[in-house]
């Protein structure tokens, strides 16, 4: 999983993205990273020695170095304050404390004419400007002190660490309210003393929620070393929302995201959508020292409805997407390779993909093959040099089935008595050729050749989703 986490990282948000383009010349003239000209299209040779000349570059820009001091801070980290030992008490005092602030609760019921009728409310208020502290991480625990401001410090290897939350700008408070209704009959019910009353009686529920979040017009998390900058992150909002309650199929708003850690800088730009024309498009950009490294556009019409949805007896009311279509994003890989990626109807593709991962759950591997065609049919991804507009090669999913051989101790006394097989699915890109051969994405970031890199950016990965709980051993 972490080696496509990997790999992810390196071709970006067009091989999962979905347009429309010229299937034969894949000309785009609208397309940002594109010339109006045509290059010379390559012979089938040149173009697997381009893409892997590129491949080597890129690696070459992102040493396995670069992870080392993230990984070995995420995971010496971890061993010190993730323990079972280590005291969070005055944190969770604090919580409580906090948010208790935050939060408002009503709740009533009225018995009339063999009937009960029920009503919950719950109100909460989160701004970042309330929510004050200093903590500070020892040997032991963690102590919460009073501090105008967010603000987190650890010492690790004789070294100083603080991290810091700002807030900037103007707050605009997004609220959102849904409800819960529902009918049932029961044998009997609670009384308002606690006591259980026995007899058939109908219950009328009525569940409303709250929730108001303080958004700033720009939030900033900076982390220090011994004083100096060492990572920091900055993301600005400006939203434009429904008084009273968000409501996408309306609200729209535009955002910026910056990341900056260890000499590379990650930016979302242009991040906007408006809810009353369905239109949405970001772009972004990865850099190291000043050099951009892998850079994308993106863009599509999203549209929102409300839709009522059951729950046991409770109905409700929720906003969903109901069509994501004319999608297009392009990724630009050291200025020489451009990929570009298209679907007229997301929707379709989604759909196409549950299907397939619903057979391959079943090992029918027919119908997930039928099931992947249909979702290849969806896309049109092309991968061009150098910036002209002729389409060198394209890009589409293809599937393995393993089969693995699997041990159990059943009875738990640590002896095996059963031997199994089991099967896994891997969905992956294929890069199709001119010439009409294919190979596998991962083929040109072989552990082979990229073998310590790899293993670098899995161990970060690994560390930090460990201090989340999220790793799986």
């Amino acid at each position: 999983m972490k080696k496509t986490l990997f790999l992810a990282l390196l071709l970006g948000f067009a091989l999962t993205s979905c347009g429309e383009l010229n299937k034969n010349s894949g000309e785009n003239v609208d397309n940002p990273f594109l010339d109006d000209e045509p290059t010379e299209e390559l012979q089938p040779d040149e173009q697997k020695t381009k893409l892997e000349s590129v491949a080597n570059k890129l690696m070459q820009e992102c040493s396995h170095s670069d992870w080392n001091d993230l990984s070995k801070l995420a995971e010496d980290f971890s061993k010190k304050f993730c323990t079972e030992d280590y005291d969070f008490d005055a944190f969770y005092e604090w919580y409580d404390v906090e948010f208790g602030k935050a939060f408002k609760e009503e709740d009533s019921q009225t018995i009339s004419n063999g009937k009960k009728y029920s009503s919950y409310y719950v109100e909460v208020l989160i701004l970042l400007s309330n929510h004050k502290g200093l903590f500070t991480f020892g040997d032991k625990g963690v102590t919460v002190t009073d501090y105008d401001g967010t603000k987190a410090a650890f010492s690790l290897n004789g070294k100083n660490y603080e991290a810091t939350i700002r807030q900037e700008g103007k707050i605009t408070e997004a609220v959102y309210v849904y409800t819960y209704k529902g009918q049932w009959n029961e044998s009997g019910y609670i009384d308002e003393n606690g006591n259980w009353v026995e007899g058939d009686i109908e219950i009328n529920a009525d569940e409303k929620y709250k929730v108001t979040v303080g958004v700033p017009e720009r939030l900033e998390v900076i982390i220090t070393e011994n004083g100096s900058e060492y990572a920091a992150a900055t993301i600005g909002f400006t939203p434009s929302l429904t008084a009273g309650n968000v409501n996408p199929a309306t609200d729209s708003f535009s955002s910026e995201i910056s990341v900056r850690m260890n000499g590379y800088e990650y930016t979302v730009e242009n991040i906007t959508y408006d809810g009353a024309s369905g239109k949405g498009s970001f772009s972004r950009t990865i850099s190291k020292n000043g050099k951009t490294l892998i850079s994308s556009v993106a863009s599509g019409d999203i549209r929102f409805e409300t839709k009522k949805e059951k729950d046991g007896n409770y109905e409700y009311t929720i906003i969903e997407a109901s069509l994501a279509k004319n999608i297009t994003a392009t990724v630009d890989i050291l200025g020489e390779i451009q990929v570009v990626a298209s679907c007229s109807n997301a929707n379709d593709a989604i759909e196409s993909s549950d299907k397939f991962w619903q057979a391959a759950r079943s090992d029918d591997e027919n119908t997930a093959r039928r099931h992947l065609d249909n979702l290849n049919a969806k896309f049109d991804t092309g991968v061009f040099y150098d910036k002209g507009n002729n389409k060198q090669a394209q890009i589409i999913f293809d599937f393995t089935r393993e089969v693995y051989d699997a041990e159990w101790d059943n009875n738990g006394d640590g002896l095996i008595n059963s031997l199994d097989t089991y099967i896994e699915y891997y969905l992956m890109p294929i890069i199709v050729f001119n010439d009409g051969s294919k190979y596998a994405i991962d083929e040109y970031f072989t552990e082979e050749a990229f073998g310590e890199l790899i293993t670098s950016f899995e161990e970060f990965c690994s560390n930090y989703a460990g201090l989340f709980g999220f790793i799986e051993e």
